[in-house]
């Protein structure tokens, strides 16, 4: 009788299994064929319509943006447009019909694509986030690092990032010396054998380009009143290449012409290197301050379009001359020495940035100051606090460069310190 009763145990145990395979089989057999009901598929259809919703959000965020910006961009040109009705009824030559020709050609396409506003999309896991970046607006960190404490510097001039590689004119100490992070003490590159007019010397020199095409260092080797070529692998030797010049600033275009700033004759040559003349590109007549002249150029820098850019030191304003030009065009300062936003004291290094910004260094009034072509005044971007010792202050501070990823670096020279204001993301 017990084993009848085991035996009725077992089979209805094996029953209810049979009917709990049959029951899965059926569910199994659902789910193959309805495979987009899975509740995966639910879960990827939430993250879906989530991240639309925020992929539409930040889409309308970003036009908000846009439209503020523009607005902002479009006061700028209708200031710029008003200036070139107000010149056209003063033209006297057909030089400056195509001055004006070329403004407006511009200033159209700006109406288009915005010298300063730019969509930036950073690349995510699955999707492209965009954002709206208006570099107008970029701000750096008010107090900055003193990156070469420790090095023995004396009244820096310039300076010249290439890569991680920053290069630094130590003009008291009449070298070129190469810094890297983290590294103590510089490596002196060119000059360092003491003051002197030797080849292997150099004496006080102002400015530096580097030439990678031929591999070597271009100095303004000013105290020797020449300028002179360095090669960086030591196997060609040192060479002067221009004579008899009182060059204070440097710069090299991209067909490979190199122009220079002469303090003494108050004018910019550009020069095919192993040409002994020059051809004159900014300055005539002299001394002065017409816009056909300058008054002590301390720093220069050319564009793409072979315009240059010239810190008119003396004349407390920074000119543009177009290529092929008879005067300039004043972009900033030019109101006078002062501290006001509108104007300049004794201006140096000079930079743009890849939205033809301009950032020069205010000597005088120890500060880096950032103008937008056509403003009526320019911005602090660093210093602006009066002279002193403070990571916030500069003290006569005479160049400046960024890195590649926008952080700013200043020559702050009685300081005998290279200043990094890093970019302020808040």
């Amino acid at each position: 009788m017990a084993k009848n009763t085991e035996q009725q145990k077992l089979s209805e145990e094996i029953e209810a299994v049979e009917n709990e395979r049959e029951l899965f089989l059926q569910k199994f057999v659902e789910f193959k064929q309805n495979l987009p009901e899975h509740s995966l598929m639910k879960q990827i259809d939430q993250w879906e319509n989530d991240s639309i919703n925020k992929i539409r959000q930040a889409a309308e965020e970003c036009r908000r943006e846009a439209i503020i910006s523009l607005k902002k961009s479009f006061r700028r040109i209708d200031y710029q447009f008003a200036g070139i009705t107000e010149q056209l009824k003063q033209i006297h030559n057909t030089q400056k019909c195509d001055e004006l020709k070329q403004r407006l050609i511009e200033l159209t396409e700006e109406l288009n694509q915005p010298k300063y506003i730019l969509i930036e999309e950073n690349p995510t896991l699955f999707i492209n986030k965009i954002n709206l970046i208006d570099r107008s607006n970029t701000r750096w960190k008010e107090f900055g690092i003193d990156i070469t404490a420790g090095n023995q510097l004396m009244n820096r001039s310039s300076i010249l990032i290439d890569d991680q590689t920053i290069y630094i004119v130590d003009s008291d100490n009449d070298r070129i010396v190469k810094w890297r992070s983290n590294e103590c003490p510089c490596e002196t590159v060119a000059g360092g054998n003491g003051k002197g007019k030797e080849m292997n010397q150099l004496n006080s020199p102002r400015d530096m380009i580097l030439d990678k095409e031929k591999n070597c260092f271009i100095i303004s080797d000013y105290g020797n009143k020449r300028i002179v070529q360095w090669f960086r692998d030591k196997e060609q030797a040192e060479r002067v290449i221009i004579a008899k010049i009182q060059c204070s600033g440097l710069a090299l275009d991209r067909d490979g012409f190199l122009y220079t700033a002469d303090d003494e004759k108050h004018e910019v040559r550009k020069w095919q290197i192993g040409d002994g003349n020059g051809k004159l590109v900014a300055g005539v007549n002299g001394r002065g301050s017409n816009l056909n002249q300058l008054n002590h150029p301390s720093s220069i820098f050319v564009d793409r379009d072979g315009s240059v850019y010239i810190s008119d030191c003396a004349n407390h304003r920074v000119m543009k001359w177009l290529k092929g030009a008879r005067q300039g065009i004043i972009i900033a300062g030019g109101n006078g020495e002062g501290n006001s936003l509108k104007q300049l004291s004794g201006p140096q290094g000079i930079l743009l940035d890849q939205l033809n910004q301009i950032y020069v260094v205010d000597h005088g009034n120890n500060r880096v100051m950032r103008w937008i072509e056509g403003a009526k005044k320019g911005s602090i971007v660093a210093g602006g606090n009066g002279y002193g010792h403070e990571l916030n202050q500069l003290f006569y501070p005479t160049g400046l460069s960024f890195d590649h990823q926008g952080n700013l670096y200043v020559v702050d020279s009685v300081n005998n310190r290279i200043q990094k204001f890093e970019i302020d993301s808040n």
